[in-house]
């Protein structure tokens, strides 16, 4: 992903809205939120995925050398 953002050098804004599945990632965000929503409507623990998540735009964050604080918005959940 990060080759993709500098190849533009006009590029100023990168949106990471659901991330897609990869070789390390064999399951797409939008599917483990699917599974979060299921999990907290039958009342069970839907943490562990949800930690998931977190870490996965995290670590796309740091690969990218962003400087930006999104672990607060992220545990606003």
């Amino acid at each position: 992903m990060k080759e993709i953002v500098q190849a533009n050098a006009d590029r100023r804004v990168v949106v990471v809205s659901a991330a897609g599945k990869s070789d390390d990632e064999p399951i797409k965000v939008t599917d483990l939120l699917i599974e979060v929503e299921k999990l907290r409507d039958a009342g069970e623990n839907y943490q562990p995925i949800f930690n998931h998540i977190e870490q996965r735009f995290i670590g796309i964050r740091d690969a990218l050398g962003l400087n930006v604080a999104i672990e607060n918005d992220l545990q606003k959940n």
